[in-house]
């Protein structure tokens, strides 16, 4: 352990060493280095760089479309790639066993084509018209993991709400001295 301890003490001083025997070179190095760091800052790149979403996705590029919920959609591909599409918003009527009819100009979907859910036989009536949203690609595991995420929330607002009007609700104690206090 103490070997360990003086070769890492000996590798940082003789690199020590190397930066001062550089001298004003290496300071113009880190001058043009800094200048490109702030550079870069300066321009930052566009939301896409930083994410996997996508605006488009080529139809060729899935096989298969499952909703999720109102608000998430799962296209498939091949090779257990998948694209998770958030829904700007509520799609009301959404259901899982639905089929989706996808306005597409071209043979490519994307963020903001209207789609419609339509009951696979049965005369009921479909969701309404909804909008897509960006596509976000991932592995099979996580479409399944921010599945569980999803019903975990949903699961977590039907709790919140259940509270807060339980908390609303006059209490027992409340109801029967109401009761007594009127003439």
């Amino acid at each position: 352990m103490f070997a360990a301890l003086a070769i890492s003490l000996a590798a940082l001083a003789s690199a020590d060493e190397r930066a001062t025997a550089l001298g004003k070179e290496g300071t113009s190095e880190s001058k043009s280095a800094a200048l490109t760091a702030q550079e870069i800052l300066a321009n930052p790149l566009d939301d896409d760089a930083y994410s996997n979403t996508t605006r488009c996705l080529a139809t060729v590029r899935y096989r298969r479309i499952d909703i999720l919920s109102e608000r998430a959609l799962v296209f498939q591909g091949r090779g257990g790639v998948a694209w998770l599409n958030l829904l700007p918003r509520r799609c009301p009527g959404l259901r899982p066993d639905m089929a989706l009819i996808i306005e597409q100009p071209h043979f490519r979907v994307c963020a903001m084509n209207r789609f419609r859910g339509l009951s696979q036989g049965s005369v009921e009536l479909g969701s309404s018209f909804c909008t897509l949203g960006r596509f976000e690609r991932m592995t099979m595991e996580q479409v399944r993991a921010r599945t569980d995420a999803l019903l975990a929330e949903q699961r977590n607002r039907v709790v919140r709400r259940t509270i807060r009007s339980a908390e609303r609700a006059p209490r027992p104690e409340q109801v029967t001295q109401s009761r007594d206090k009127t003439p």
